[in-house]
């Protein structure tokens, strides 16, 4: 996947009854489903190019309980890079509000020069010790360069993405 987010982290609900017990670590993620309220299915290319499950390219790492809160930096697949983040939570949950990155190139190869700002929200769901799935929504504004496509709110759209993830 491109945008590793958001992803891409964070609130961890165990209906097992092991979110205390849950032990940090590095997470590969996948982006399962696009859902694109902002460019009638354009971002499902850039997170899912394949149209099947798609691999962030580089491990997250999820916090434990005792952590929390936590602040890092997590690193993004190109075009979006490094981006910090603040993890919170309680035994069930772990998520990240309001984390930000700018000046992401949207699709260089189609749409050159066209800069586009992201706040991400994420919610994760804590499977058991290996494994977590949530979502990521990312509202995505600016687009107001000539180079990019025409959105109907400039303002921010909304594109969620469905997340899995397992230990490294």
């Amino acid at each position: 996947m491109r945008f590793v987010l958001p992803a891409l982290l964070m609130m961890a609900c165990n209906p097992s009854g092991t979110g205390a017990s849950f032990a940090s670590g590095d997470f590969d993620f996948q982006t399962t489903d696009v859902d694109d309220g902002c460019l009638d299915g354009a971002f499902d290319t850039l997170f899912m190019p394949e149209g099947t499950a798609n691999d962030f390219g580089t491990p997250i790492y999820v916090p434990a309980l005792d952590e929390l809160p936590a602040s890092y930096s997590i690193d993004l697949a190109d075009p979006f890079g490094s981006m910090p983040v603040e993890v919170s939570g309680d035994e069930e949950t772990r998520e990240i509000r309001g984390a930000q990155t700018t000046d992401v190139e949207y699709d260089s190869e189609n749409n050159p020069g066209c800069l586009i700002d992201a706040l991400i929200d994420v919610d994760l769901t804590i499977d058991d010790a290996d494994s977590v799935h949530g979502t990521a929504t990312l509202e995505l504004g600016s687009f107001d360069e000539a180079s990019c496509p025409v959105v109907s709110n400039t303002a921010g759209c909304d594109v969620v993405l469905s997340l899995s993830g397992t230990r490294r």
